[in-house]
């Protein structure tokens, strides 16, 4: 069942690993950023083709690690300022 947060190893690991590195390289440079995203979408799309696993509660913990540390971001840099 789909679910926001899981409880599973692997949503915390993307969110830490992926997302939240993900959204600082946006940061830095907008076309490394979205090479990073782009590589995980298609790392994730060929595993789930091969093992057939739950790609999508992976995708869930980088998008959340995305987005709350770009809001974060954007919060420290607009607000903060």
């Amino acid at each position: 069942m789909m679910g926001l947060i899981h409880n599973r190893k692997t949503f915390w690991i993307h969110l830490f690993l992926v997302g939240i590195p993900n959204a600082f390289a946006l940061w830095l440079s907008v076309p490394l950023g979205v090479l990073i995203a782009a590589g995980f979408a298609f790392y994730e799309w060929i595993e789930y083709d091969d093992i057939k696993d739950h790609a999508y509660q992976d995708i869930q913990g980088w998008l959340v690690g995305l987005t709350g540390t770009g809001i974060a971001l954007f919060w420290c840099v607009r607000v903060g300022a």
